[in-house]
């Protein structure tokens, strides 16, 4: 996940980047949360999302050759920098048949 704030909710000079987890759906039930989301997080660690950083890209490698494919972009969150704060993250494979129809209309032009 790229984020791009630090401590301090300072801008950060370069994109930064952290490990998290896809967690349960259940972990971030909330009025809003659909199927076309997934909900990410580290328990006891603040690795959150901010403000500005919607739109960055959760990827994850793939096993057979370590290529990274995009899993989802980040949405919206509770807090910057809280432990057990998760975020909530756009499923990309739920909008796959859009994005490749796009692509395709795009590229004819």
């Amino acid at each position: 996940m790229k984020a791009s704030y630090i401590a301090q909710f300072q801008l950060a000079p370069v994109p930064q980047e952290a490990s998290v987890n896809v967690l349960p759906d259940v972990m971030c039930l909330s009025a809003v949360f659909t199927s076309s989301m997934v909900c990410i997080g580290v328990a006891g660690r603040p690795v959150n999302i901010c403000q500005g950083d919607s739109g960055g890209p959760l990827s994850c490698p793939r096993k057979e050759d370590g290529r990274r494919t995009v899993y989802g972009l980040a949405s919206f969150g509770n807090v910057c920098m809280v432990s057990e704060s998760n975020d909530v993250f756009t499923r990309v494979s739920k909008f796959l048949p859009w994005i490749l129809k796009t692509i395709r209309i795009s590229m004819s032009s």
